[in-house]
């Protein structure tokens, strides 16, 4: 009877020290005390690997992890967005290269290991430069029952390991990062520009320059999307891509470039059309209204609209349109240039006002230092006055801006 009892008292022990298993929890794997300096915005798919599953007791699986690596992601915000799946600007795999854990103790740690490679659409890579390992040490004061114990160990070198990686993403890989990012783009614009080149047809040129708007290639992408619609030579492709990429109008040949220039609806061809059913007045007026922009039209130019059947008036319309769109343009740089004035002059009165304050807090007994500071400061904020952008008013605003806020006597 009373090995019977020894039996039970060790079996009872065993389940104290060690417990059932059930599994680990990713959402107790995602660290709370990550300070980032720097964030990405390209989206990044997750692969994980190395994980294990078991049943014989608690286990980090590729699945748990991956959610970990996700949620910790997705909650500092260090990528724009994250997935485990699809298409993606970059690609993260962690691989679980160490899953040490306790199988019985009062004291249970637990150690992983991982290695974070991030590679780009070109295929090339980074690493962190070196095998992140981490440790977490669970007692008896934090649980009594031992599954519980071993369960609190692996997530926390797990949440450890994840602290770690995610530091170095943010901060010391950062600009590696962006390079990767950089180098992948010009690879794959490389890719679709001999694709463009190889099939040279409207469709995959168009989509090259829809995807990579800013590639070096534009130009010649653009000269191979003019050559293409000269073969087809179908006037609503003309319309269509010129409408998209006004740029190609000055590459077209010189009468088709005359007779698709305008805007929409209203372009040359559309006006010589008008004519044969609309009075030259009317189409006068709906041309000045439009203040669309033709082109800078020289003496040959001029001619040949008059050849195309256009009369003076029109032509006259056509020079005035232009000449308008031309103004309008004008006018918004200068308004978005003063927009910006305003709004640095608004924060240098702020500025101002602070050094104000600040001076006003000095100790009785500094006055001369305190007015010969506050002239200095004034001097210095007159003569940056005239590096302001804007011209004269605004040169006089930030003047007065500055004598208002601080003074020297």
């Amino acid at each position: 009877m009373g090995r019977i009892y020894g039996l039970g008292f060790a079996i009872c022990l065993l389940v104290v020290l060690a417990g059932c298993s059930t599994g680990v929890s990713s959402v107790r794997m995602i660290p709370e005390d990550v300070v980032v300096t720097n964030r990405h915005p390209y989206s990044v798919m997750v692969i994980t690997s190395g994980g294990q599953e078991s049943m014989l007791g608690p286990d980090l699986s590729n699945e748990d992890f991956q959610s970990a690596v996700v949620g910790s992601l997705k909650k500092y915000n260090i990528f724009k967005s994250v997935v485990t799946d699809g298409i993606s600007d970059l690609r993260l795999e962690v691989v679980l290269q160490k899953v040490d854990k306790p199988s019985f103790g009062l004291d249970m740690t637990a150690s992983i290991a991982t290695k974070w490679t991030f590679s780009n659409v070109g295929g090339d890579k980074i690493e962190t430069s070196d095998i992140i390992t981490n440790t977490y040490t669970a007692t008896v004061g934090d649980a009594l029952i031992g599954q519980k114990r071993i369960l609190m160990a692996i997530e926390g070198a797990a949440r450890s390991n994840i602290r770690d990686a995610l530091m170095k993403t943010s901060n010391s890989l950062s600009g590696s990062i962006d390079e990767l990012k950089l180098a992948g783009e010009l690879k794959l614009a490389e890719k679709d520009f001999e694709k463009a080149l190889t099939e040279n047809n409207i469709v995959v040129i168009d989509s090259f320059l829809t995807k990579h708007p800013d590639s070096k290639r534009r130009d010649k992408a653009l000269s191979s999307l003019v050559n293409a619609l000269n073969r087809e030579n179908n006037i609503e492709k003309y319309k269509l891509y010129l409408t998209k990429y006004p740029e190609i109008g000055i590459q077209l040949p010189a009468k088709l470039r005359l007779s698709l220039c305008g805007p929409e609806g209203l372009r040359v061809i559309d006006i010589v059309a008008m004519q044969k059913n609309m009075n030259e007045k009317l189409i006068v007026s709906k041309i000045r209204i439009s203040k669309g922009r033709y082109y800078d039209f020289s003496v040959e130019d001029m001619s040949a609209l008059k050849k195309m059947g256009l009369t003076d008036d029109i032509v006259q319309a056509l020079i005035e349109s232009t000449e308008k769109a031309d103004t309008i343009d004008v006018e918004k740089k200068n308004k978005q240039e003063l927009n910006n004035t305003l709004r640095e002059l608004k924060n240098a009165q702020k500025e101002l006002a602070e050094s104000k304050k600040a001076q006003n807090q000095l100790p009785a007994g500094a006055g001369a230092n305190k007015i010969l500071g506050s002239c200095l400061k004034l001097t210095a904020a007159l003569n940056g006055c005239a590096y302001v952008p804007g011209g004269y008013f605004a040169k006089l605003a930030c003047e007065s801006a500055a004598k208002m806020s601080i003074t020297c006597d």
